[in-house]
């Protein structure tokens, strides 16, 4: 029943961001409203349905909880709730992400749940459209543009450094901000951020260094071996949980060796070329390890090469091409990172803070993370 009406909210999303998309071209076509930098949906206007999520909360006596809302009525997923109480005024908050390879579809999945949880507290969030090309400039002229519209708080995923140039103007405009997903190391100029929500990358790169091991005892008797490492941006955090993924490595099964880092921008296809690359140049290659996007495309090489039982990848992200790939023995395992909880958490803390002033619990929030196997594999491919 629960999966069903998951999966009956999953349908209406889709639906309603089918209806943004042909609003955005009716007002194109009409040469009226809308700037390119941002796309207002449908869904941001919220339904009479998820505005009953405040509504329908109500103390015992029948009298209005305002601002109050339960824990059936926000997602399991969720480690945070919003404080019992309503903005004075109907706040704008905005969302800065990407869409270059399918990872972005968790998050926009958790961007789709906000919008419809917060709509009932008087919120309206707005998608900023910063492309498909991740630099520091594209991010750092979003941020510009959310200052000019006089949004009321920004969640975003700044990634690369020098991002802290745009959140520490927002900031000095009284704009807070939310970091979600990952952040460069801090420069010599600090970043002035409300908090970041990310998987703690020590403890991923212990997951997969443990799963690892397990498949070298299960399956090359125990032995230390050779794998191969991607990354979607060297001298970025991923470089971060490199280092632990290897230091653990080295304490659990001394003795593997590591080929690369390679750099593969999150693109499935460059993952796709390094990995070939890798096998046909590494005959006694055992793993790849990818800490970014387009891990798929590790897989893809794995099979097409007729390498798979040989060669495993361990990887992130519960997407379908993913998961298809840990039924069909080319992925070992795949860590999942709770993205959407990313999301809706990261406006859950930005809004208590700016209705309730509300301090985060600390400058950095782990997400809740899990692991997907061929055990359990079939549960999520539902």
């Amino acid at each position: 029943m629960k999966r069903r009406m998951e999966g009956e909210r999953k349908v209406k999303r889709r639906m309603l961001r089918v209806l943004a998309v042909l609003m955005i071209m009716m007002t194109f076509v009409s040469g009226c409203g809308g700037s390119a930098e941002t796309k207002e949906t449908e869904a941001s206007k919220g339904s009479e349905a998820v505005k009953e999520t405040a509504a329908a909360a109500k103390a015992e006596d029948g009298t209005e909880n305002a601002g109050a809302v339960s824990d059936a009525q926000w997602p399991e997923y969720a480690q945070f709730r919003p404080v019992d109480q309503l903005p004075e005024k109907t706040l704008k908050f905005a969302f800065l992400g990407y869409n270059n390879n399918p990872f972005w579809n968790l998050i926009h999945e958790g961007y789709d749940d906000a919008v419809e949880l917060f709509s009932g507290l008087n919120v309206e969030i707005e998608d900023v459209n910063m492309g498909n090309e991740i630099t520091a400039k594209a991010y750092n002229d979003a941020i510009d543009a959310c200052i000019l519209k006089g949004y009321d708080g920004i969640v975003g995923v700044p990634l690369l450094s020098g991002t802290e140039v745009g959140i520490n103007r927002a900031a000095e405009a009284g704009i807070p901000v939310v970091n979600i997903v990952g952040e460069a190391e801090e420069s010599d100029t600090p970043m002035n951020k409300l908090t970041c929500i990310m998987t703690n990358s020590e403890k991923c790169a212990e997951i997969h260094a443990e799963a690892f091991v397990d498949y070298l005892k299960a399956e090359n008797n125990g032995e230390p071996a050779k794998y191969g490492y991607i990354q979607s941006y060297l001298g970025s955090k991923e470089d971060l949980q490199r280092k632990h993924f290897v230091d653990y490595l080295e304490n659990m099964m001394p003795g593997c060796e590591m080929i690369g880092p390679f750099e593969a921008l999150d693109q499935a296809e460059k993952v796709y070329a390094a990995a070939k690359d890798m096998i046909n140049a590494n005959p006694d290659l055992k793993a790849i390890i990818i800490s970014g996007g387009g891990p798929n495309g590790a897989a893809r090489a794995v099979q097409e090469l007729g390498k798979t039982g040989e060669i495993y990848v361990f990887a992130n992200d519960e997407i379908p091409e993913n998961l298809q790939y840990v039924k069909s023995g080319e992925m070992w395992e795949v860590m999942s990172q709770g993205p959407q909880g990313q999301v809706v958490d990261a406006f859950t803390v930005l809004y208590n803070y700016v209705v309730a002033g509300e301090e985060p619990q600390s400058k950095l929030i782990d997400s809740k993370i899990f692991t997907i196997t061929k055990d359990n594999v079939d549960e999520y491919l539902k």
